[in-house]
């Protein structure tokens, strides 16, 4: 009786062991997903931050007139004249 109570108690914990090890398995592979992503959103954001530092600010002076033919016509709505 006693070796029958020994080996259930035994195989209950060996099945605890087991499901906690599984746990710590999965719990581990979705870290490592979620490190994953966090390194590619953290590489993206650098790639960026490296293009727009890079980047210069050109602002036009002068130019010719809104109805210049160097720029695209204007739309009806826009050149029409309020009475």
């Amino acid at each position: 009786m006693e070796l029958v109570i020994g080996l259930a108690i035994t195989s209950m914990m060996t099945a605890a062991g087991a499901g906690a090890f599984e746990s710590l398995i999965s719990h581990r592979k979705v870290i490592r997903d979620a490190a994953v992503s966090t390194e590619r959103a953290v590489a993206l954001r650098e790639m960026i931050r490296a293009w727009l530092s890079t980047g210069q600010v050109q602002i036009q002076q002068g130019g010719g007139p809104r109805d210049s033919p160097r720029g695209p016509p204007l739309p009806a709505w826009a050149t029409a004249r309020r009475r």
